[in-house]
């Protein structure tokens, strides 16, 4: 076979693959939440905003409906010898906050990987702990009993614009977190 043969073919195996008409993606209606036993029922409310840490492309593929894709690294600077550090402006994300529905005062559960992932739920919780956001919990995703969609999030009402308090309780300075530290070595 030569390579036109082959291009011929190429293009009509690439037609006919992209020709497949797929099924639509469902969409669910907006339910409440409903998980197991350490976050009572009483506490998930229609105010209660699900922010899911995971990664773009995992949160793409499946997620609670209603929820938004946030990670920490969209709070930490970029460039060294900062890198990783939280940025000074946290006043921006708080705006941003605001636009998902997201107040002080609002119920926030964060979900990510659980024992699959890297922490990430737990650093966008403590991330907005520190900005002063006052009922903050994380669980991983499988947590809830509720269906996935991967259809886009409907929007949520916008809260007023509101400035981060900052916890400086929650910082802890390299030299105290390894005295209080222990490290095994196996």
């Amino acid at each position: 076979m030569n390579l036109k043969n082959l291009t011929v073919l190429f293009f009509v195996l690439f037609a006919t693959a992209c020709s497949t008409t797929l099924k639509p993606t469902e969409v669910y209606q907006t339910v409440p939440l409903q998980i197991r036993d350490d976050i009572s029922p009483s506490e998930l409310t229609n105010s209660t905003v699900v922010l899911d840490a995971r990664p773009a492309f995992d949160y793409l593929l499946a997620h609670i409906n209603g929820s938004y894709n946030m990670r920490g690294e969209e709070f930490s600077q970029k460039k060294e010898p900062f890198k990783g550090l939280l940025e000074k402006d946290l006043f921006f994300h708080s705006r941003r906050l605001a636009r998902l529905g997201v107040s002080p005062e609002t119920p926030v559960i964060v979900v990510g990987r659980g024992l699959q992932g890297g922490g990430e739920e737990g650093r966008l919780a403590w991330i907005l702990r520190y900005m002063g956001l006052k009922n903050v919990k994380f669980a991983p995703v499988s947590y809830f009993s509720i269906p996935i969609t991967s259809a886009e999030s409907p929007p949520r009402v916008c809260v007023p614009l509101w400035k981060p308090t900052l916890d400086e309780s929650l910082l802890i300075e390299a030299d105290d977190f390894l005295k209080k530290t222990a490290v095994v070595l196996d």
